[in-house]
Order: C-alpha cells, then sequence, then structure tokens
C-alpha cells in the first residue's frame, strides 16, 4: 500500500541527500520516523519564536466515558496504520 506524504521539496531534498549519504533510502527514513512515533519511541515537541521550546507536560484526568472515547478514536486510527 502506498502513501503520499506533502513535504516541502526543499527539505525533502535535503533528506534525502543525507539518507543516500547514509545509505539509506528516504523511503526506509520516513518509515523509521513514522513507525517510532507510532510506537512513542519518537517524541515531538512545540517551540515557538525565539526559540522558546515547550516542555512542559500536564496530566489532566479524564472521566471514564471520555477516557473511553479517546482510546477507541486512537485504535481506530491504528487500525489504519500498517507499520
Amino acid at each position: 500500500m502506498n502513501s503520499t506524504i506533502m513535504v516541502q521539496k526543499s527539505v525533502k531534498d535535503i533528506a534525502a541527500r543525507k539518507a543516500k549519504q547514509e545509505g539509506l533510502s528516504l523511503s526506509v527514513v520516513t518509515r523509521f520516523l513514522l513507525q517510532g512515533y507510532a510506537e512513542g519511541k519518537l517524541n515531538i515537541g512545540l517551540v515557538l519564536g525565539n526559540n522558546v521550546s515547550i516542555n512542559k507536560t500536564e496530566i489532566i484526568d479524564l472521566d471514564t466515558s471520555t477516557q473511553s472515547k479517546i482510546n477507541n478514536s486512537a485504535k481506530k486510527w491504528r487500525s489504519k496504520i500498517k507499520l
């Protein structure tokens, strides 16, 4: 199965060159990144202007019904991702 991911051409070109230098294809790099993200091994942080990063994580307790809805939604999306 093939998927299309929109990436700025200049970023793709730089990543492809770097992957090639390391003996990898851009496809392999993309699969590793997506798989790591899906498995929670790769985290993505938010960086605001002036190099201010947000590192605080807030845990919010959810009632059982809301947590169940979130879990079901995540389960539906996971079933669409074949890694």
